[in-house]
């Protein structure tokens, strides 16, 4: 018996790889909410809470994009960020509460592709998640 439609013999689709981001966030309410919006947004992701622990992390996680904020307990948020830019295998987005113009070129110019101030309220929740996805579409998630 001859079925009702053709038998499609192409090789299936293979799913888009899930972006892993490394959420590194001292303050363990604001570390749980980005993960869950990113969740949300389809990613994979880890919490890591001090700048030891981020680069274990990394190392085990191997992330995509490494979510950063700069007052972390055991380490300057600078050196960790020049650390995962000499690394050279993740993008890197700050997520900080601090809005001094000097730290966002510093930032800047060690590698940090994107800079977020924090916190992250309800209503920009959906603009953050739409720069996530436009560094994705860019590329930026390897440096």
């Amino acid at each position: 018996m001859a079925p009702d439609r053709p038998i499609d013999l192409r090789p299936a689709r293979k799913p888009a790889p899930r972006i892993r981001v490394l959420v590194v966030e001292d303050v363990r309410t604001v570390a749980v909410s980005v993960q869950s919006m990113l969740l949300q947004s389809g990613m994979e992701v880890e919490i890591a809470e001090t700048g030891a622990e981020a680069w274990a992390r990394k190392l085990d996680f191997n992330p995509d994009i490494a979510l950063i904020d700069l007052g972390l307990p055991d380490v300057d948020g600078f050196d960790l960020v020049e650390r995962f830019a000499a690394a050279g295998d993740a993008g890197i987005i700050l997520l900080t509460a601090n809005n001094e113009e000097a730290d966002r070129v510093m930032a800047l110019e060690d590698g940090t592709r994107l800079y977020l101030l924090a916190p992250i309220v309800r209503g920009r929740k959906g603009e953050y998640r739409k720069e996530l996805q436009e560094l994705q579409k860019k590329g930026f998630t390897r440096v």
